[in-house]
């Protein structure tokens, strides 16, 4: 077994990926490494780990781990791992589908594969199948966050999300409700919380606690989610340009096929090796 793992750091609007190319095979244990490659301070540093694989269903299998090692579902990860694929001529048409852990998604190279729209499904309103603590919708819900009364929409797009509407994203007390709410019994596999000023009722503002991660600078997931709570709470239209602290995003709820795509940055930043000794 080789002692050293090459890897390319890949970001989408500044939600970054130690991206894995395991097309031919992963020789080595990796849950047990990815919090220390995920750190900051002592390691790569990145909000997670996407790892891409053989598919006997599309092209190729990605998956992803959150920050702490945890699997997870991530848009901004698929984009990442389809702009790696055009880009290194692993696919033959701009246009092409990845298997992902709870799907298969179609995805659209654009330019040079710097920005990437993906097919992000169908959004998920049933309370047993987000999954929260209640059956049913759970649309502008009141939640009891310590002696706080949050209002929040719980939405899954393949991982759950509680989404905030707010006046001000600036003001909103996202690493005390974020971390509180992520871990809050209501959700019992634990959510992300996304933050959301609405501008007008195609444009929001919005931050983003990521279960697992912390407050991160973008989320695709996430993005998809604000959309679906906004359009069945009334706020928004059915396409919405969506600014997060790293960068910009386009969100289309298709009302015919119930499907939402995600257009976004998708850019590598630099490749390099680590040493298995060292994690």
């Amino acid at each position: 077994m080789s002692s050293t793992v090459v890897f390319t750091k890949m970001e989408g609007a500044g939600n970054d990926f130690i991206v894995l190319d395991a097309r031919k095979s992963l020789r080595f244990e990796l849950a047990e490494r990815i919090p220390k490659l995920c750190d900051r301070h002592f390691g790569i540093g990145a909000d997670g780990v996407v790892v891409i694989e053989p598919s006997t269903r599309a092209e190729f299998r990605v998956s992803y781990f959150n920050a702490d090692g945890s699997r997870a579902v991530c848009g901004n990860g698929t984009r990442c791992a389809a702009s790696y694929l055009y880009r290194a001529g692993a696919v033959s048409s701009r246009t092409f589908q990845l298997e992902t852990d709870d799907r298969l998604v179609g995805v659209d190279a654009i330019g040079r594969g710097e920005f990437v729209r993906v097919d992000m499904g169908e959004p998920e309103f049933s309370g047993l199948q987000i999954p929260v603590a209640e059956s049913g919708e759970q649309l502008d819900i009141g939640l009891r966050v310590g002696e706080e009364l949050v209002t929040l929409s719980a939405v899954s797009m393949g991982n759950p999300h509680a989404v905030i509407f707010t006046d001000s994203t600036e003001k909103a007390a996202v690493h005390r409700l974020g971390s509180a709410i992520e871990i809050h019994p209501f959700f019992p596999k634990r959510t992300n919380v996304e933050f959301v000023q609405v501008v007008d009722r195609a444009e929001v503002r919005l931050r983003i606690w990521e279960r697992g991660v912390g407050e991160t600078l973008a989320c695709g997931t996430g993005n998809c989610a604000v959309v679906a709570a906004g359009v069945r709470t009334g706020r928004l239209d059915r396409q919405v340009k969506l600014h997060s602290p790293g960068g910009e995003f386009l969100v289309t709820w298709d009302e015919e096929t119930n499907r939402i795509s995600l257009t976004g940055p998708a850019r590598e930043v630099y490749r390099g090796e680590f040493s298995l000794s060292e994690f």
